[in-house]
């Protein structure tokens, strides 16, 4: 990393809004990093390109003011709550970050969530030479926390994606665009150790939601079932979006399981621009078997190829 993190705290409350937010602004102080911003479009912002973080939300903006030196208004169009972080109230003294080629990043498999890396970041001279040994570097702990949260209930994970990225949507067939490219996709991968009865119903185990934005959308469910109490026990699993059922798999929780599992693979055709909040629900119907087993592990992994 070669250039400085534009960093800062806020210096007044900056409440909850809706997004976009055309109503508040951001006062900032960035004084620590003596950075610079500058103003933006609506299309930069709706595209995510002044992508920002103001105490744990993630934002973009479109006008920056300068009042001082270092010292900026954030306002006239604000996108709030990108990514699925929560809108909230930041009060004065809120960190800031501009998310720009100058904030390190990392690249997690979801096996690796809930575990913790420690990060070492040597210096060097200006001339790129005299790099710091890593013993005297000093260890930055980063804790990687998936956007999920668990129960004995349901599972449930929010991953609203933004605007579609040229691969997307290239009906064309641009050549410097390899063919069936990946352009975006969200994963919800978590336990939620929920038990399901025989004629209890269904029972929400997991949520995703994903904003398509223009491509193929392919579907990857995964349900991992265990502890009958009797023998093996017969599971109806049901894949819904928006509430309506798109498709549905019989599955089978075993006394003794020695195969990899294997997840469910479909293709979805849900609407550009509009949320699709896909839900996973089980049951065990009133037939031969086990009376109960538990779900201890769902994933729901959506990807957007280029058309």
């Amino acid at each position: 990393m070669q250039g400085r993190a534009r960093y800062g705290v806020s210096t007044a409350d900056f409440p909850a809004g809706t997004d976009p937010d055309t109503t508040h602004t951001l006062q900032l102080d960035l004084s620590a990093s003596v950075a610079e911003l500058d103003p933006a479009t609506q299309a930069d912002a709706d595209g995510g390109a002044t992508l920002s973080v103001i105490g744990g939300e993630m934002i973009a903006w479109r006008d920056a003011a300068l009042s001082a030196p270092n010292t900026y208004g954030l306002g006239g169009y604000i996108r709030r709550g990108l990514y699925g972080t929560p809108i909230a109230n930041h009060p004065a003294g809120s960190e800031f970050v501009r998310i720009d080629a100058d904030v390190f990043r990392y690249a997690y498999d979801v096996l690796q969530a809930g575990k913790t890396l420690y990060l070492k970041f040597p210096s060097f001279n200006l001339y790129g030479e005299a790099l710091q040994g890593l013993d005297e570097a000093v260890a930055y702990q980063m804790p990687l926390t998936p956007n999920t949260t668990a129960s004995v209930i349901e599972v449930q994970a929010k991953s609203i994606v933004g605007q579609g990225a040229l691969a997307t949507l290239d009906i064309a067939d641009t050549p410097q665009i390899a063919p069936n490219a990946i352009t975006y996709g969200a994963t919800l991968d978590a336990s939620p150790t929920v038990t399901l009865t025989k004629g209890g119903g269904y029972v929400q185990v997991g949520e995703l939601v994903y904003q398509p934005s223009g491509g193929r959308l392919k579907l990857d469910i995964l349900v991992v079932l265990g502890n009958p109490n009797d023998g093996d026990a017969g599971v109806a699993l049901s894949v819904r979006r928006g509430g309506v059922e798109i498709d549905n798999f019989p599955l089978i929780a075993r006394e003794t399981f020695d195969t990899p599992w294997t997840p469910f693979t479909f293709d979805d055709d849900a609407p550009t621009g509009v949320d699709a909040d896909y839900t996973l629900w089980t049951q065990i119907p009133n037939a031969p078997g086990a009376d109960s087993c538990t779900v201890g592990r769902v994933r729901i992994a959506v990807e957007e190829f280029k058309r």
